[in-house]
Order: structure tokens, then C-alpha cells, then sequence
């Protein structure tokens, strides 16, 4: 794909760095808002999310890697075959950021479903969180037969259709997480500013 070579990566890696602070920044939110409503006693539902959302972060940080291992160690339209082990290094990059990202969304449903709003739990977001799991499959199915069955100059073992459905599919469920969750309790932050360290103790 044109976007995986300079001088179209150099804007990716760019903006795709900005999601690294992101993630953390949820990371954190997360591990905030469940410390707060259990009381320091996690359940075993907010220990999964809090592990699922520190996987999402570091998967962030290797994602950034996807720009360096992969196509662009063979030039477009080369005759010697692309370098096989960079394609699946980076197609595992890719797998393992959208596997921590459905993790993670997975533990953010099931912390409102088994926690004290689970009535509140609509029939859209049961299907979705199901659907949504369905095309992070698929999108992982058809890119691992595809490198798994290819064979240089033959044609690839699925139909290109195939592959720019699961892309879509699965982008499509990824652009709707925030409309089909259900909503958590909202976090008050408040910042002030201590002029002294005597205001600092009261």
C-alpha cells in the first residue's frame, strides 16, 4: 500500500504517535475511575479491563514500528518478491493492536455490565460488542491465510474483495465504539495551583 512508503509514512508515523500519549492517557483514566468505585478492591472484571488497557497502550508504542518492519524493505514493484518475514512481523503488529484494542473496548462493556449500571446495558451495545469481536476476527483471518498461501507471481489465495471488506468492516465497528458503549461514570477532575507548603497540608 502506497501509505506504508515515504514520504506517505513519515505523516503517519506522525500523526500515529499522538495516539501513543492517548492510550496511556486512557490507560490511566481507567485504572483511576475503577480504583474509585471499588475502593481499591478491583474485581476480577476490572482487573481483566486494567490489564486490557495497559496492553492497548504498549501496543501503541510497538505499533509505531509498523512504519519501519514490513513493505518498505522492498521497493514497489520490485521483481524479486516481497521479504516475507517483514510482511508477517508487520501484519502482527497490526493484529496485535486491533486483538488490545477489542480487549480493551471488551473490558470496558463488561465493567458496566457486571457493575452497579448493568440494567442500563441497551440490546444495541450486546450486538455490537459482538459484532465488533466477529470483524477483528475476520480482518485477522483473511490478512494471515493471505501471507500464510502466498505463493510469488501466483494471484493471492483470497479475493482482493475479501480483504478490502474485512478492512472496512472492521474499521466500521472501531469508528462506532464510542456511539454503542455503554456510558461509565464521568471522572470530576479539579487542578490547583499551591502557592506554599503549609497550603499544601490543609
Amino acid at each position: 500500500f502506497g501509505w506504508d512508503y515515504a514520504p506517505t509514512s513519515y505523516i503517519a508515523l506522525i500523526c500515529c504517535s499522538a495516539n501513543v500519549y492517548l492510550t496511556w492517557r486512557y490507560a490511566w483514566l481507567e485504572q483511576t475511575r475503577a480504583y474509585l468505585v471499588s475502593q481499591g478492591n478491583l474485581t476480577s472484571v476490572q482487573t481483566f479491563s486494567k490489564y486490557a488497557s495497559y496492553w492497548l497502550a504498549l501496543s501503541t508504542n510497538v505499533w509505531l514500528l509498523l512504519w519501519l518492519i514490513g513493505p518498505n524493505a522492498d521497493a514497489p514493484n520490485d521483481n524479486d518478491g516481497p521479504v516475507m518475514q517483514n510482511w508477517f512481523m508487520h501484519t502482527g503488529i497490526f493484529v496485535n493492536y486491533a486483538t488490545a484494542l477489542y480487549w480493551a473496548t471488551l473490558g470496558n462493556y463488561l465493567e458496566v455490565a457486571y457493575g452497579p449500571d448493568g440494567h442500563k446495558i441497551q440490546q444495541s451495545s450486546k450486538i455490537f460488542i459482538v459484532v465488533y469481536g466477529i470483524s477483528g476476527t475476520y480482518l485477522g483471518f483473511v490478512y494471515m491465510f493471505d501471507l500464510m498461501m502466498y505463493e510469488y507471481g501466483a494471484e493471492p489465495a483470497l479475493h482482493p474483495a475479501l480483504t478490502q471488506a474485512a478492512d472496512i468492516f472492521w474499521m466500521a465497528c472501531m469508528a462506532s465504539i464510542t456511539s454503542f458503549l455503554p456510558d461509565e461514570s464521568p471522572l470530576k477532575m479539579t487542578v490547583e495551583v499551591v502557592v506554599d507548603g503549609e497550603t499544601a497540608l490543609e
